[in-house]
């Protein structure tokens, strides 16, 4: 589990586990609403990529970096070097669950709405590089014979009639085309405790 992670750094975090792990027979990964969104192209080569970045740089290919434009960077790649050089934290990309206790904030959930799927009051557009790299981990796990299950986890009932029509519809499209096996638990009704502030994450109490 971590946070900001799109299916362009999953799909190289997975590729480097399967090289470590070849008794790994099964992959169950995150797929919510707000992955299909361009929200996420921030997280990859867009204003809130430099962190985000940090975790994966060990893991990445020419190629990647190439894809997200690093090499037209210059303030990423003086940022990184200098990152690099000097650590000043732990840029694992494995991920962990970190405890909260934190609680639902309906004016937390709808900014978190407007942020995932809206830009200046329009509906955002899909995210076409994560939707590509979806599919290439799709077939990742074909090429290996390992079972890939998708898993759409709960989300606050405020949270969830919030999002727009056209994501929802879509979402479950791109499951048929890609014939994906989804276990879903959007719905799944939980009280405002269980949830985070934001209203699509589990706090502690929720996970357990």
């Amino acid at each position: 589990s971590i946070n900001a992670e799109s299916y362009f750094y999953s799909y190289y975090k997975i590729t480097e586990i399967f090289k470590h792990n070849p008794q790994i027979d099964h992959i169950i990964l995150g797929f919510s609403y707000h992955n299909i969104s361009s929200y996420y192209d921030d997280y990859i080569f867009g204003k809130d990529a430099q962190s985000i970045l940090l975790r994966y740089i060990d893991i990445l290919s020419f190629e990647s970096l190439t894809e997200m434009n690093l090499f037209s960077n210059s303030d990423l790649i003086r940022y990184i070097l200098k990152a690099l050089i000097s650590p000043s934290i732990d840029y694992s990309y494995i991920g962990k669950f970190v405890e909260s206790k934190e609680k639902f904030d309906e004016d937390s959930m709808k900014t978190r709405i407007n942020n995932q799927f809206f830009f200046e009051k329009n509906v955002r557009n899909f995210s076409r590089i994560n939707l590509k790299y979806l599919k290439k981990i799709t077939k990742l796990c074909g090429k290996y014979n390992i079972k890939f299950t998708l898993i759409n986890t709960p989300l606050n009932r405020k949270y969830f009639d919030e999002i727009p029509p056209l994501f929802i519809n879509t979402y479950f499209e791109i499951i048929q085309e890609f014939d994906l096996t989804l276990i879903d638990f959007s719905e799944l009704y939980l009280s405002n405790d269980c949830f985070l502030p934001d209203g699509d994450h589990l706090n502690t109490f929720g996970a357990e």
